[in-house]
């Protein structure tokens, strides 16, 4: 969803007209929503926002790529 739709979507389900909170104010709701969503997240899990980088050594090569290697989040909720 696009934040567009998700104040779209809020605006629905509380029935908060745009005269009400106008859509400035909704994002930055939004974001105060965001960072909390995102702080509980991390309280669950330190790594979980962390990527991990590998690389594979090529004999006579001294430049290489990383590419990222995602991890599936731990189950300990």
């Amino acid at each position: 969803m696009t934040p567009s739709q998700i104040i779209s979507f809020v605006r629905d389900q509380t029935s908060v007209t745009q005269d009400q909170i106008d859509d400035s104010s909704m994002y930055r709701y939004m974001n105060i929503v965001y960072t909390q969503l995102w702080q509980r997240v991390a309280q669950i899990d330190k790594n979980y926002g962390q990527s991990i980088w590998k690389t594979d050594l090529v004999a006579g090569l001294n430049q290489y790529d990383l590419m990222p290697v995602m991890q599936a989040p731990s189950q300990d909720f």
